[in-house]
């Protein structure tokens, strides 16, 4: 069973960036709107990453699916946090960051399911070795279309 992007709240926090990093110039230029830095989101969730990728690696998980958890982490945390490094934290930005999680919780809410069933469903999907999340998808894609 393939668990889509938006129900993975890491897959928003990276939409967030990609607005944030690319659309801000035509935003703030024709609306005068700014969105606010997902930094803080992006250290969080990475903090977040670490802590299963070692849980991972001590229940022994298949290396290649570690490899493309790094990969995942590199991608989708380590990358924006350094396009981001100069940007400053506000308390502004951890609202927001609670906003976001709160219209993540209802908008998974209304589709039928709860954070806590989807991450189960992710870490049953790496623990059978599937490569049912987005990225993971991706990866296995590229690979069998060299």
């Amino acid at each position: 069973m393939n668990i889509d992007w938006d129900k993975l709240f890491s897959y928003w926090i990276f939409s967030w960036f990609i607005i944030y990093y690319f659309g801000n110039i035509y935003l703030e230029k024709y609306s005068g709107f700014r969105v606010s830095s997902p930094k803080l989101a992006l250290y969080i969730a990475f903090f977040f990453n670490l802590i299963e990728l070692f849980s991972f690696i001590t229940v022994n998980l298949n290396w290649w699916l570690v490899l493309k958890y790094i990969l995942m982490i590199l991608f989708v945390k380590v990358l924006p946090i350094y396009l981001l490094r100069n940007d400053n934290i506000r308390i502004k930005d951890f609202y927001i960051l609670i906003g976001v999680l709160l219209g993540y919780i209802i908008y998974l809410h209304m589709r039928g399911t709860s954070l806590f069933e989807v991450y189960k469903q992710v870490n049953k999907s790496l623990a059978e070795g599937k490569n049912d999340t987005p990225f993971f998808r991706f990866l296995n894609w590229i690979s069998e279309n060299r």
